[in-house]
């Protein structure tokens, strides 16, 4: 008999089509970028963004509270990735229900966490 996943509890904001729980990191998907350190029962929240013209998709460690946003870049270019730590879920949630998620990450994200490009 399979085990049923425990849901995480995020606000109900964050209860969107849109959200994809990715499960163990051992188990996500090849483009998803891991937080560092994490450990094998942590959660990974993320969201793509195809109709940004700056985020293209973001990913959300519950356990390190690390927020890894990925954006657009030229063809040629691979994309850029900058982690944000210590980013609140409800944050997080916010910005995956933001109708402008570009919008969003200046007026909320940029302004308020230091990133480093990883």
């Amino acid at each position: 008999m399979a085990k049923k996943r425990k849901k995480t509890a995020v606000s109900k904001k964050a209860e969107t089509p849109f959200i994809k729980d990715l499960g163990p990191p051992d188990v996500a998907e090849a483009e998803v970028v891991k937080p560092p350190a994490p450990t094998p029962t942590s959660r990974l929240l993320a969201f793509r963004s195809p109709e940004s013209s700056i985020i293209r998709g973001a990913e959300y460690s519950l356990e390190t509270q690390s927020l890894v946003v990925t954006f657009h870049s030229a063809d040629k270019d691979p994309p850029k990735r900058f982690l944000y730590p210590r980013v609140p879920a409800d944050v997080f949630a916010k910005f995956a229900a933001a109708e402008s998620k570009g919008a969003f990450f200046m007026r909320e994200i940029r302004q308020k966490y230091n990133g480093e490009r990883v």
